[in-house]
């Protein structure tokens, strides 16, 4: 799709959907995967339920950072845009005096 083509807003929510939902699967599968190794871990060293606590405590914060820094990067993106439209809008719509038809004082 080209970047520059205008999105409907069915399409805006699809692309969202995608991208977010792709997070909460990536932060699922990272906290069952440290659950899994803290158990082998556990179970190879007989330290029952260190391991485990914190192979999930782990993965789990491992798995929200790629979401941090992508909801960080759109804040600020959405951020941008926000103050490039409304920087732009309020340029084209700022008149001179002389325009209205106003004496310059």
């Amino acid at each position: 799709m080209d970047p520059k083509q205008k999105l409907t807003p069915k399409q805006e929510m699809l692309m969202a959907f995608g991208k977010y939902g792709s997070l909460g699967f990536q932060v699922a599968v990272s906290t069952v995967l440290g659950g899994f190794l803290g158990r082998f871990l556990d179970e190879k060293l007989d330290t029952e339920p260190w391991f485990l606590v914190g192979g999930i405590l782990l993965f789990f914060m491992a798995g929200l950072w790629p979401a941090y820094r992508m909801l960080m990067q759109d804040t600020k993106n959405s951020e941008f845009q926000r103050l490039q439209t409304s920087s732009s809008s309020h340029h084209s719509s700022r008149r001179s005096d002389s325009d209205r038809g106003e004496p310059n004082p």
